[in-house]
Protein backbone atom coordinates (compact mmCIF):
# COMPACT_ATOMS: atom_id res chain seq x y z
CA UNK A 1 0.00 0.00 0.00
CA UNK A 2 1.41 3.41 -0.98
CA UNK A 3 0.92 6.56 1.04
CA UNK A 4 -2.06 8.81 0.52
CA UNK A 5 -0.75 12.21 -0.59
CA UNK A 6 -2.13 15.43 0.88
CA UNK A 7 -0.40 18.37 -0.79
CA UNK A 8 -0.53 21.98 0.41
CA UNK A 9 0.21 24.44 -2.39
CA UNK A 10 1.06 27.62 -0.51
CA UNK A 11 1.26 29.57 -3.79
CA UNK A 12 2.39 33.19 -3.12
CA UNK A 13 0.48 33.57 0.12
CA UNK A 14 3.28 33.51 2.71
CA UNK A 15 5.71 36.19 1.61
CA UNK A 16 7.64 36.51 4.90
CA UNK A 17 9.92 33.80 6.29
CA UNK A 18 8.37 34.21 9.73
CA UNK A 19 4.98 33.25 8.27
CA UNK A 20 6.32 29.98 6.85
CA UNK A 21 8.15 29.21 10.09
CA UNK A 22 4.96 29.80 12.08
CA UNK A 23 2.95 27.69 9.62
CA UNK A 24 5.37 24.76 9.92
CA UNK A 25 5.28 24.97 13.70
CA UNK A 26 1.48 24.87 13.66
CA UNK A 27 1.41 21.94 11.22
CA UNK A 28 3.71 19.93 13.48
CA UNK A 29 1.62 20.75 16.55
CA UNK A 30 -1.61 19.77 14.79
CA UNK A 31 -0.10 16.49 13.56
CA UNK A 32 0.84 15.55 17.11
CA UNK A 33 -2.86 15.37 18.03
CA UNK A 34 -4.03 13.55 14.87
CA UNK A 35 -3.87 9.77 15.45
CA UNK A 36 -5.05 8.97 11.91
CA UNK A 37 -1.77 10.38 10.56
CA UNK A 38 0.43 7.80 12.27
CA UNK A 39 1.03 5.88 9.05
CA UNK A 40 -0.08 5.50 5.44
CA UNK A 41 -0.22 9.22 4.67
CA UNK A 42 2.34 11.78 3.51
CA UNK A 43 1.87 15.53 3.79
CA UNK A 44 3.66 17.56 1.12
CA UNK A 45 4.20 21.30 1.62
CA UNK A 46 5.02 23.45 -1.43
CA UNK A 47 6.33 26.87 -0.36
CA UNK A 48 7.96 29.59 -2.44
CA UNK A 49 11.49 28.58 -3.43
CA UNK A 50 13.33 30.96 -1.02
CA UNK A 51 11.59 29.15 1.85
CA UNK A 52 12.48 25.59 0.86
CA UNK A 53 14.87 25.35 3.79
CA UNK A 54 12.14 26.11 6.34
CA UNK A 55 9.98 23.19 5.20
CA UNK A 56 13.02 20.97 4.77
CA UNK A 57 13.92 21.49 8.43
CA UNK A 58 10.44 20.28 9.37
CA UNK A 59 10.79 17.29 7.05
CA UNK A 60 14.06 16.32 8.79
CA UNK A 61 12.30 15.92 12.15
CA UNK A 62 8.88 14.79 10.88
CA UNK A 63 9.16 11.86 8.41
CA UNK A 64 5.51 12.20 7.35
CA UNK A 65 6.30 15.61 5.83
CA UNK A 66 7.95 16.09 2.42
CA UNK A 67 9.11 19.23 0.62
CA UNK A 68 7.45 20.11 -2.67
CA UNK A 69 8.08 22.76 -5.32
CA UNK A 70 5.43 24.78 -7.12
CA UNK A 71 7.10 24.58 -10.54
CA UNK A 72 10.28 23.64 -12.40
CA UNK A 73 12.03 24.36 -15.70
CA UNK A 74 12.75 21.59 -18.18
CA UNK A 75 16.48 22.31 -18.64
CA UNK A 76 19.06 21.35 -16.02
CA UNK A 77 21.28 24.42 -16.48
CA UNK A 78 21.93 27.27 -18.88
CA UNK A 79 20.93 30.83 -19.74
CA UNK A 80 17.36 30.72 -18.42
CA UNK A 81 16.94 33.75 -16.20
CA UNK A 82 14.45 33.32 -13.36
CA UNK A 83 13.88 29.60 -13.90
CA UNK A 84 14.31 26.76 -11.39
CA UNK A 85 16.49 23.85 -12.44
CA UNK A 86 15.36 20.35 -11.43
CA UNK A 87 18.92 19.80 -10.20
CA UNK A 88 18.58 22.77 -7.84
CA UNK A 89 15.27 21.40 -6.58
CA UNK A 90 16.77 17.98 -5.87
CA UNK A 91 19.77 19.59 -4.17
CA UNK A 92 17.36 21.53 -1.93
CA UNK A 93 15.60 18.36 -0.78
CA UNK A 94 12.52 18.66 -2.98
CA UNK A 95 10.70 15.33 -3.30
CA UNK A 96 7.64 16.41 -5.32
CA UNK A 97 7.05 19.18 -7.88
CA UNK A 98 3.79 20.56 -9.26
CA UNK A 99 3.54 20.91 -13.03
CA UNK A 100 0.67 22.12 -15.18
CA UNK A 101 -1.33 23.81 -12.43
CA UNK A 102 -4.14 25.88 -13.93
CA UNK A 103 -2.53 29.10 -12.65
CA UNK A 104 0.69 28.22 -14.45
CA UNK A 105 -1.29 27.58 -17.60
CA UNK A 106 -3.12 30.92 -17.21
CA UNK A 107 -0.39 33.29 -16.04
CA UNK A 108 2.67 31.50 -17.38
CA UNK A 109 1.00 30.35 -20.63
CA UNK A 110 2.57 26.91 -20.13
CA UNK A 111 1.59 24.43 -22.85
CA UNK A 112 1.03 20.69 -22.55
CA UNK A 113 4.20 20.22 -24.62
CA UNK A 114 6.22 22.20 -22.07
CA UNK A 115 4.57 20.34 -19.19
CA UNK A 116 5.69 17.06 -20.73
CA UNK A 117 9.27 18.34 -20.92
CA UNK A 118 9.11 19.38 -17.27
CA UNK A 119 7.87 15.93 -16.29
CA UNK A 120 10.77 14.27 -18.12
CA UNK A 121 13.25 16.61 -16.41
CA UNK A 122 11.82 15.85 -12.96
CA UNK A 123 11.99 12.11 -13.52
CA UNK A 124 15.64 12.44 -14.52
CA UNK A 125 16.26 14.38 -11.28
CA UNK A 126 14.42 11.65 -9.29
CA UNK A 127 11.67 14.05 -8.19
CA UNK A 128 8.05 12.90 -8.36
CA UNK A 129 6.06 14.98 -10.89
CA UNK A 130 2.57 15.99 -9.73
CA UNK A 131 0.77 16.68 -13.02
CA UNK A 132 -2.46 18.68 -13.24
CA UNK A 133 -5.08 18.12 -15.93
CA UNK A 134 -8.69 19.23 -16.10
CA UNK A 135 -11.41 20.84 -18.15
CA UNK A 136 -12.62 24.44 -18.16
CA UNK A 137 -16.20 25.54 -17.54
CA UNK A 138 -16.63 26.06 -21.31
CA UNK A 139 -15.37 22.55 -22.11
CA UNK A 140 -17.63 21.09 -19.45
CA UNK A 141 -20.70 22.94 -20.74
CA UNK A 142 -19.90 21.86 -24.29
CA UNK A 143 -19.63 18.20 -23.28
CA UNK A 144 -15.94 18.12 -24.18
CA UNK A 145 -14.49 16.79 -20.91
CA UNK A 146 -13.17 13.63 -22.57
CA UNK A 147 -11.63 15.59 -25.45
CA UNK A 148 -9.95 18.05 -23.07
CA UNK A 149 -8.46 15.41 -20.80
CA UNK A 150 -7.35 13.23 -23.70
CA UNK A 151 -5.64 16.19 -25.38
CA UNK A 152 -3.80 17.16 -22.18
CA UNK A 153 -2.70 13.63 -21.38
CA UNK A 154 -1.49 12.59 -24.82
CA UNK A 155 0.62 15.73 -25.28
CA UNK A 156 2.21 15.23 -21.87
CA UNK A 157 2.74 11.49 -22.11
CA UNK A 158 4.71 11.62 -25.34
CA UNK A 159 7.63 12.85 -23.22
CA UNK A 160 7.37 10.06 -20.63
CA UNK A 161 8.77 6.57 -21.14
CA UNK A 162 6.76 3.49 -20.20
CA UNK A 163 9.16 2.63 -17.39
CA UNK A 164 8.71 6.10 -15.87
CA UNK A 165 4.96 6.76 -16.07
CA UNK A 166 4.26 4.87 -12.83
CA UNK A 167 6.53 7.36 -11.03
CA UNK A 168 4.12 10.17 -11.93
CA UNK A 169 1.17 11.45 -9.91
CA UNK A 170 -1.80 12.84 -11.84
CA UNK A 171 -4.19 15.39 -10.36
CA UNK A 172 -7.67 15.82 -11.78
CA UNK A 173 -8.20 19.56 -11.38
CA UNK A 174 -11.41 20.75 -13.09
CA UNK A 175 -10.72 24.45 -13.59
CA UNK A 176 -14.37 25.37 -13.01
CA UNK A 177 -14.22 23.94 -9.46
CA UNK A 178 -11.31 26.12 -8.30
CA UNK A 179 -12.58 28.61 -5.72
CA UNK A 180 -16.12 27.34 -6.18
CA UNK A 181 -18.56 26.02 -3.59
CA UNK A 182 -19.51 23.00 -5.70
CA UNK A 183 -17.20 20.08 -6.35
CA UNK A 184 -17.65 17.33 -8.93
CA UNK A 185 -19.95 14.58 -7.69
CA UNK A 186 -18.39 11.27 -6.62
CA UNK A 187 -19.66 9.81 -9.90
CA UNK A 188 -17.95 12.57 -11.89
CA UNK A 189 -14.71 12.10 -9.96
CA UNK A 190 -14.72 8.37 -10.56
CA UNK A 191 -15.54 8.86 -14.22
CA UNK A 192 -12.63 11.30 -14.67
CA UNK A 193 -10.20 8.99 -12.87
CA UNK A 194 -11.29 6.00 -14.97
CA UNK A 195 -10.87 8.06 -18.15
CA UNK A 196 -7.36 9.19 -17.16
CA UNK A 197 -6.44 5.62 -16.31
CA UNK A 198 -7.77 4.40 -19.65
CA UNK A 199 -5.77 7.00 -21.57
CA UNK A 200 -2.62 5.81 -19.80
CA UNK A 201 -3.56 2.15 -20.41
CA UNK A 202 -4.07 2.78 -24.13
CA UNK A 203 -0.44 3.96 -24.36
CA UNK A 204 1.41 1.92 -21.75
CA UNK A 205 -0.90 -0.99 -20.93
CA UNK A 206 -3.38 -1.74 -18.15
CA UNK A 207 -0.80 -3.04 -15.68
CA UNK A 208 1.17 0.20 -15.79
CA UNK A 209 -1.99 2.31 -15.66
CA UNK A 210 -3.06 0.68 -12.40
CA UNK A 211 0.30 1.62 -10.84
CA UNK A 212 -0.26 5.37 -11.35
CA UNK A 213 -1.53 7.42 -8.41
CA UNK A 214 -4.44 9.83 -8.93
CA UNK A 215 -5.32 12.84 -6.78
CA UNK A 216 -8.01 15.52 -6.88
CA UNK A 217 -7.53 19.29 -6.69
CA UNK A 218 -10.07 22.10 -6.48
CA UNK A 219 -11.82 23.64 -3.43
CA UNK A 220 -11.21 20.76 -1.01
CA UNK A 221 -12.03 21.74 2.58
CA UNK A 222 -12.35 19.99 5.94
CA UNK A 223 -16.12 20.05 5.37
CA UNK A 224 -16.05 18.02 2.12
CA UNK A 225 -12.92 15.90 2.66
CA UNK A 226 -14.95 12.88 3.78
CA UNK A 227 -16.23 12.39 0.23
CA UNK A 228 -12.82 11.08 -0.88
CA UNK A 229 -13.43 7.44 -0.09
CA UNK A 230 -11.24 4.58 -1.40
CA UNK A 231 -13.85 3.41 -3.91
CA UNK A 232 -13.30 6.57 -5.99
CA UNK A 233 -9.75 5.48 -6.76
CA UNK A 234 -8.53 8.92 -5.64
CA UNK A 235 -5.55 8.56 -3.31
CA UNK A 236 -5.16 12.07 -1.98
CA UNK A 237 -5.82 15.73 -2.73
CA UNK A 238 -4.07 19.01 -3.49
CA UNK A 239 -5.13 21.92 -1.31
CA UNK A 240 -4.96 25.61 -2.14
CA UNK A 241 -6.70 27.91 0.31
CA UNK A 242 -7.34 25.20 2.93
CA UNK A 243 -3.72 24.17 2.71
CA UNK A 244 -2.50 27.57 3.85
CA UNK A 245 -4.23 27.07 7.21
CA UNK A 246 -2.30 24.53 9.27
CA UNK A 247 -5.32 23.15 11.19
CA UNK A 248 -7.35 22.75 7.98
CA UNK A 249 -4.45 21.09 6.17
CA UNK A 250 -3.98 18.52 8.91
CA UNK A 251 -7.72 18.01 9.40
CA UNK A 252 -8.22 17.22 5.71
CA UNK A 253 -5.29 14.80 5.83
CA UNK A 254 -6.66 13.07 8.93
CA UNK A 255 -10.18 12.81 7.48
CA UNK A 256 -9.07 11.25 4.22
CA UNK A 257 -6.60 8.94 5.99
CA UNK A 258 -9.44 7.77 8.25
CA UNK A 259 -11.67 7.12 5.22
CA UNK A 260 -9.00 4.94 3.67
CA UNK A 261 -8.44 3.03 6.88
CA UNK A 262 -12.05 2.13 7.68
Amino acid sequence: MRDILIIANLKMNMVHRRDVVSYCDRVRAAMATAPDLKKGVRLVICPSAPHFDVVQRLAHVEPRIALGAQDVFWERRGSYTGQLSPVTLADSGVRYALVGHSEQRTYGHVSDEEIGKKVAALILAEITPVIFVGETEYERAAGRIKDALTSHMRAIMQHVRAEDIARCVFVYEPVWAIGATTLPTPEELMSARILLQKIIADTYGATVAHMVQFLYGGSVTPQNAAMFTPDLGIEGVVLGRAGTQAPSFVQVAATIAHQHRT
